[in-house]
Order: structure tokens, then sequence, then C-alpha cells
């Protein structure tokens, strides 16, 4: 087998002086590539425009009308890769259509421009004839939005570079690096365009249009457990409408942070993904900083996807502490402050208040949840063998008394020879033996059945325990202006609990809920008098709505099933 071999270093430059005054001009002056290639080596371009595209698939030339045959939805993608690509002196360079992947690093200087990944209506398109060798060019591109739907998403990989007035335009792309900008520079995230940052950036201006994504962190689409989170700083203003990703490990206090040195302004959503299992309750994850002493309130909306963010046991809301944008949870040490910026959070529900809620570690929480279940379960098992237990003895009481009778009437009603007699004597004292015993068995089984019965009571109600639960309303949008002292709120576990919790703990009320169905069904047919051998069933469906404190309302539908042998 032959070694592989790389290509030798090669790199390439154009260089044009043409001044583009005119539409003909920037026709004339696009040079596309639209084969892909693999360069060991930097590509600049000074001055003009390069494009780099896919390519139609070729069909059969049309004789008849004197033209190609080009299907907008029919074309072939490409690959591009390079060490670096430089442009500069007011040059531009495009990633236009079909082009699936791009690997290199960039860098742009004197008023150039990046426009990586296609933008309708923006980005230019361009195809050789197969046949005549003409270029055909338009240099806004219109393509029907099925088509634009379908096109690739261009994946690049690499740092970006921005000085002196530079721009970054991402369009149709995923975009996966750090970017170093100076503050004269812009960057514009399009519609359908995704920014993965994987470090430390620092940029001039950014514009989101709506639909655009900015992940602080490259590891917030995976499962992997970042190793560091990464901090953005915007020096120049923040504009648009798009979502801000970012990476958490809660458990550390550890956060992606964005900072914005200038104004912003627009509509801002957060996400949130916590990276571990639990939280630290002494620690405030400090998300967005708007450092500028002229920044507006009114100028920049702010929220949470969905309002809020489920996190191990809590569930957290945005605060926003002078343009300080916090995680807050009212309960947790050092989550939140005493006095709240009135564009904080939404109002909290008024309910009766909880005094001396105690917080526990979230390990040690998640741990009681666990030995909560472990014990109703243990609980439900031991009462439910009793029962079968008083069940059994009752049953062998009936019959040993049974015997004994009919042997006792035997004795009384006959004159036995001694030996008889004996042999009789002896078995009504072996019965009356096992009479005690069973009665014995059955007494210890009762005595079971009521104690475990006040335990499944007290794993019910130790659910209450668990008072570092709480969290906001699953319904309740992001709480509003308010500026009291948060420890003056009046809070309520249920209304706290992330959904986890509440899971959780609604399940083990559930499961309480069935015991004690079945337990007291069983009671009722266990204490009937009856006289005679008895064969008994119960049908019971059941519809309840529960409510309380420590989890939100839920219904419960049962359907209980039971079949029986009574013999006395």
């Amino acid at each position: 087998m032959l070694p592989i071999k790389t290509n030798g270093i090669l790199n390439v430059v154009f260089d044009t002086k043409t001044e583009v005054n005119t539409e003909q001009d920037k026709l004339k002056n696009i040079y596309t590539m639209s084969g892909g290639f693999n360069l060991n080596g930097e590509l600049t371009l000074k001055g003009g425009t390069l494009l780099l595209s896919g390519h139609p698939t070729p069909h059969a030339y049309d004789i008849k009308n004197k033209h190609d045959v080009v299907r907008e939805n029919d074309w072939q993608d490409s690959h591009f890769t390079a060490k670096n690509i430089t442009v500069n002196k007011m040059a531009q360079l495009y990633i236009g259509r079909n082009v699936n992947e791009v690997n290199s690093h960039f860098t742009a200087t004197d008023k150039a421009k990046l426009n990586l990944g296609f933008i309708n209506r923006s980005t230019p398109s361009c195809y050789d004839s197969e046949y005549t060798g003409t270029t055909h060019c338009e240099v806004q591109a219109v393509i029907s939005d099925n088509i634009f739907a379908n096109l690739a998403t261009t994946a690049i990989k690499g740092n970006v570079k921005l000085q002196n007035h530079s721009q970054l335009n991402l369009g149709k792309a995923n975009l996966t690096g750090s970017v170093q900008a100076d503050q004269t520079t812009h960057i514009t995230l399009a519609n359908h365009s995704h920014w993965l940052n994987n470090g430390t950036s620092q940029i001039g201006h950014l514009t989101m249009e709506k639909g655009s994504i900015l992940s602080l962190n490259d590891k917030f689409a995976t499962t992997e457990i970042p190793v560091r989170f990464n901090k953005m700083i915007i020096q120049g203003n923040l504009k648009g409408n798009g979502r801000i990703n970012y990476t958490a490990n809660l458990a550390k206090g550890e956060s992606d942070h964005l900072q914005v040195d200038g104004i912003a302004e627009g509509n801002f959503v957060l996400a949130v993904r916590n990276s571990t299992t639990e939280a630290n309750p002494k620690s405030s994850l400090n998300l967005l900083s708007l450092k500028n002493s002229n920044q507006e309130g009114n100028k920049a909306s702010i929220s949470l996807e969905n309002n809020y963010v489920d996190l191990g046991t809590y569930r957290y809301v945005l605060e926003n502490r002078n343009h300080n944008y916090h995680l807050f949870n009212p309960l947790i040490p050092n989550s939140t402050s005493k006095e709240m910026n009135a564009t904080s959070v939404s109002s909290i529900p008024k309910k009766e208040s909880v005094t001396n809620v105690p917080t526990l570690d979230k390990k040690e929480t998640e741990q009681n949840l666990t030995q909560l279940q472990k014990d109703f379960s243990a609980h439900q098992l031991e009462n439910q063998k009793a029962k079968q237990s008083m069940i059994n003895a009752q049953s062998e009481l009936r019959r040993l008394n049974s015997q004994l009778n009919v042997l006792q009437k035997y004795v009384n009603s006959r004159r036995l020879g001694y030996y008889t007699q004996q042999a009789v004597l002896e078995q009504i004292s072996i019965i009356q033996n096992k009479i005690k015993q069973t009665q014995t068995i059955f007494n210890d089984a009762n005595a079971t059945v009521k104690l475990t019965d006040q335990k499944l009571e007290e794993a019910k109600l130790a659910l209450g325990s668990v008072n570092d639960l709480v969290l906001i309303k699953a319904s309740a949008p992001a709480m509003q202006a308010t500026n009291q002292d948060t420890s003056m709120m009046n809070i309520i576990q249920a209304d706290w609990i992330s959904q986890y919790a509440n899971t959780a703990l609604s399940e083990l009320s559930a499961q309480a809920n069935s015991a004690l169905q079945i337990s007291n069904s069983l009671d009722r047919q266990l204490f009937k008098q009856s006289d005679k051998f008895n064969v008994w069933s119960s049908v019971e469906h059941q519809k309840t709505e529960h409510k309380s404190d420590l989890y939100r309302p839920y219904k419960q539908q049962t359907n209980l099933t039971q079949l029986g042998i009574q013999m006395r």
C-alpha cells in the first residue's frame, strides 16, 4: 500500500485593482470557484469579490432554446479547505449556496467583508456554462423558500479575526470558532445562522436577526461536560432579536458569560443547559452583564427560554440586578439580592407564607428523595405481606376451630375406650396448641399491619421534609417588577419546584394513595362478619384530585380489582 501524501505548500493570491461602480462592474469582478479545493497554504484576496459555491448538476444542452439547463433544486455540493483565508482592501469573500463544509481560519482587514453562508436575496449565485464557457451570475440571488429550506447548512470550522472596520455576515451556516475583533468591526448573524463559540471571544458590534443563534459554548448541543466556560465581550452595541445559549456547571457555580460594553437593544432569549445534576445553593450564576451607564432598561428585553429553567431540583427565573442578569431562586442563599431591579422578575404568587424553611444541600436532598422512595416501597411490601398473613391465619383459625368442635362433640357424645379417648384428647391438645400458635401469628400480623400503616402515613408526611425545594409555578411567566426584600416573599414549595422534583413527589403521593386504597378495601372485606364460607370480589374505580403545598395539583385515576376467599 502506497503511503498517503499531502499536497505541497501553495499560497494563492487574488489581486484586482478594477474599480467597481455599477452592477455590471460587480458581475465582471466576481471570481467564482465551484469545484472545491484542499489547499495546503493560504488564500489571500486583495480587492474584488470571490465566491466559493457548489455548482449545478450538468444536463444536456437545450438546443431548441439555446441555453444551459439549470435546475434550481439540482446542484452539487463542494468542500473548501485552506490554512487561512485573508481578505483585505475592501475585498469581499462569499461562501454561497451548496457548500457543505469549509475548514479554514479567516482574517478580514481594511473594510473587507466575510460573507459566510448563503443569504437569500443577498448572496451572489454564479455558474459556468458547460457548453459555451460563459459565466452566469445573479448578484443578489433569489431562490424559493422551499429550495432554501432544503439547502445544506454550511459547516464552517475556524477562528475569525476582524480589524479596521471589517465585517462578518453569517448566513445559513454553523460557524464553530472564536472571534477576535476590534471595536470598529461588525458581525451580523442572519436568519438560520448559528455561531458556536469555542473560546474566549472579543468582538465589536453584534446584530442578531430573527432566527439566529449564538451559542457561547460549542458543547451546548451535546451531552459532553465542557472543559471550560467561555466569556464573550461585545465592545460595541448588541442589537436585534436572537437566542443565546449557555452551558453551566451549577455544582461548581460556573457558566458561560456575555458582557456588553455598548448599548443593548432588542429581544434576546437565554437558554441554559446544566452539565451536572445538582446546583450549589450558595452560588448565583451571572449570565449577562450590560455595562454601559447609558443603558436604558426598556430598550433590551432579556428573558429565559420558557420564562424559567429547571435545573436539578430547583426552578430558576431571571433576575435583573442593575442590568446584570442572574439565575434567581428566592430561598437559595446569595442567589438573590435584597433589592431587585424594577425590570427583574414577574409577580410572585401570593399565598400563605412558609416560615423557617431550612435549605438542604442539593445532593443530600436527592438522596433523601431516593431514600423516601425506598422506605415507602419497603413499608408497602411489608404491609401487604402482613395483611396476607392475617388472611392466612384467619383461615387457619377457622379450620382448626372447626376440627376442635368436631372432636369435642365426638368425645362428649360417645363412650370411648381408654386408648381411643386418650388418642382423641391428644389430638384435641395438638389442635389447641396449633390454635394458640396461629392466634399468635394473627396477632403479630395484625400488629405489623397497624405499624406499617403508621409507617406508610409517616413516609407520606415525610415528603414535607424536603423544604428546600422552592421554585416558581410552571404557569408563571418571568417575574415582574418588585422592590421588596426577597426574604419577605410568600412562598410555597409547590410553586417553586422543578418538573423533576414535582414528578418525584407526585409519584410518591400517588403510590401512597394507591396503597391506602388497597388497605381500606381489604379492611372492609376482612372484617365483615360472616358465618360461612365466603368468596368475595371487589371492583373499584376512583378518580381523585390532589393538592398540597409540597407539589403541584394532579389528578389520579385508579382501577382496583380484588378477589378473596373467607372461611369461618
